[in-house]
């Protein structure tokens, strides 16, 4: 736990998470490690449920972040993961910069944000770059299991690319516009991954993706944040592969077998 500020400079991207229910009461722990990080945010925004918001306010730990610089905004329960980014692109005053979605149940390395930050910029901030990406497989013209692809071992700008947004990820500008015209669609089509949505738009937006780094983030879990979390949900329920498949159609899957539109960075092996 520090004193020191937990942004730094206004020209970079603006780090946006959100919680719920008990992970209220650790979430401040993800926040302390991103602050930990070698290089920061221009901005850490938390958007918290407009029924826990008073709660959040009167948190001690909370309260300390805040007079280090952590935003504390209300949001709309009924988004769920998607409230991580729904309101930020919403709003003209923060989507004039850069989107990095983080999970409220991870520690960050301290190279974490300093990594996908070197990449964005060697990418002219116009490619998609997160700390974890994965390769999508496609076979008999469907996606194969999402549980089956294999994780990226390189930082290549590729179309095919599948980021794990949760692990750090880091959007375009322009792709805030793209969001926001989307709306809540996403709430009939891929209400519980916001993975599967953000990552069908941004290959529908034709832009490219890449690892910040050649190895993906080690996840490293705060203790007690498991016991019900969306991601089981979504993989026990093969939730995932079922909102993938409303999501990615035949053009789609045809670019995603092509792998199309390589560029840069270390080439696979």
């Amino acid at each position: 736990m520090g004193r020191r500020p937990i942004t730094g400079d206004g020209t970079n991207g603006v780090v946006s998470l959100t919680t719920y229910g008990r992970r209220l009461r650790t979430v401040h722990i993800a926040v302390e490690s991103i602050a930990a990080g070698h290089l920061l945010p221009s901005a850490i925004i938390l958007w918290v449920d407009a029924e826990q918001f008073e709660l959040a306010t009167r948190l001690p730990p909370l309260q300390r972040l805040r007079a280090r610089g952590l935003e504390l905004r209300v949001a709309d329960s009924e988004l769920r993961s998607h409230k991580k980014y729904f309101h930020f692109v919403q709003d003209p005053s923060l989507s004039a910069k850069p989107l990095v979605i983080a999970d409220d149940d991870l520690l960050y390395p301290r190279t974490w944000y300093a990594d996908l930050w070197d990449r964005f910029t060697q990418a002219n901030g116009s490619a998609v770059i997160s700390a974890w990406v994965k390769r999508p497989g496609v076979a008999d013209g469907r996606l194969t299991p999402y549980e089956s692809w294999p994780n990226a071992t390189d930082t290549t700008l590729m179309r095919g690319n599948y980021f794990m947004g949760g692990s750090g990820t880091i959007f375009p500008i322009a792709f805030n516009g793209t969001l926001a015209a989307e709306g809540d669609r996403f709430l009939s089509i891929a209400p519980t991954s916001d993975d599967a949505w953000l990552n069908s738009r941004t290959h529908r937006a034709g832009l490219l993706v890449g690892q910040s780094t050649s190895e993906s983030l080690p996840i490293r879990v705060i203790p007690g944040t498991q016991a019900r979390t969306l991601g089981r949900e979504n993989l026990g329920s093969s939730g995932t592969n079922w909102q993938l498949t409303r999501l990615y159609e035949s053009e789609d899957l045809s670019h995603l077998a092509r792998a199309d539109g390589s560029v840069g960075g270390d080439q696979p092996t």
